[in-house]
C-alpha cells in the first residue's frame, strides 16, 4: 500500500515551479522539501545536498531536471556549456 503522506508531499511540489535566485534559495527549498526525510541534516549537508540536484548557469542555481517531464535528468559539462556544481 502507497504511504499516502508521503504521496501528497509529493504531489505538493512536483510540477511547482519556485524562483531560485542564489545557493541560500536552492538550499531552502531542498531542505523544505526534504527535511521530513532528513531531519538532522547540517546547514552543510544542506548545502551538498542542493549542489547535487542543481547547476550553476550564469551563476544563478538551476535545477537539473527536464521540466517536460516529471522525471530527473542526468546533466553533463556539455550541457550547454554550464557545470554542475560540487
Amino acid at each position: 500500500m502507497p504511504d499516502r503522506a508521503g504521496l501528497e508531499r509529493i504531489k505538493n511540489y512536483v510540477g511547482k515551479h519556485r524562483e531560485i535566485s542564489n545557493w541560500d534559495d536552492a538550499v531552502a527549498r531542498t531542505r523544505e522539501i526534504n527535511a521530513v526525510a532528513f531531519p538532522k541534516y547540517t546547514d552543510e549537508e544542506w548545502l551538498r545536498f542542493a549542489q547535487g540536484l542543481y547547476f550553476e548557469a550564469d551563476g544563478v542555481p538551476v535545477i537539473a531536471h527536464d521540466e517536460g517531464r516529471s522525471g530527473s535528468r542526468s546533466w553533463t559539462r556539455a550541457d550547454a556549456g554550464r557545470t554542475r556544481c560540487r
